[in-house]
């Protein structure tokens, strides 16, 4: 959904992210994106919602640039792309956890969420491994969560029990896209062997 708003709309990438897609080694900006995260758990922690969607917004932002630098400057590479996958994922599993300190989120609904984040990223890359191709598709994509996360915390002030309907809602999102992913790697190995 939002990858393919900002593919469309290419003055994003003119504006926000060319400009800062300065030759240095992305994996540095995935780091700075890895550390947005942990800063954005302290701040969910203490209850900071604003603060802590702020941070999220950021480490989106860089999890964006890193790539954008890679592809600019040439310097795509297997363990780049290792270390990008790695520190989303870790990013996302600090994020959800931390909204265990959240008014009326119970610790059942952050692990469920997590689960099924988790599922739908494994099916995107297991779709990589038994059809050569990485299924990126789905409405459960790290941009769109992120996205519903900055939202749930800018609406916090205003109803406290915004993270939990955001919770439910990335919760749901998720299995949408582990049925969606599942349902593209069925058919495309069915393809395979007939």
């Amino acid at each position: 959904m939002l990858k393919k708003f900002y593919e469309k709309n290419k003055f994003l990438k003119k504006y926000l992210f060319s400009p800062f897609a300065v030759n240095i080694n992305p994996n540095y900006v995935s780091l700075v994106a890895f550390l947005c995260a942990i800063i954005a758990g302290v701040f969910f922690t203490k209850q900071y919602f604003i603060l802590g969607g702020l941070f999220v917004f950021l480490n989106g932002y860089f999890d964006v640039l890193d790539g954008e630098i890679a592809r600019l400057h040439k310097r795509e590479d297997s363990f780049g792309e290792l270390i990008d996958h790695f520190f989303d994922r870790i990013s996302d599993i600090i994020i959800l956890t931390c909204f265990v300190f959240a008014p009326f989120v119970e610790l059942h609904l952050v692990f469920a969420v997590i689960v099924l984040m988790l599922l739908a990223c494994y099916l995107g890359i297991e779709a990589q491994a038994l059809v050569k191709k990485q299924n990126k598709e789905g409405w459960g994509r790290r941009a769109n969560r992120n996205a519903i996360i900055v939202l749930m915390c800018l609406l916090m002030p205003l109803y406290t029990k915004s993270i939990v309907i955001g919770m439910h809602i990335i919760g749901i999102i998720c299995l949408i896209t582990i049925v969606e992913r599942f349902y593209h790697i069925y058919k495309n190995l069915e393809t395979q062997y007939d």
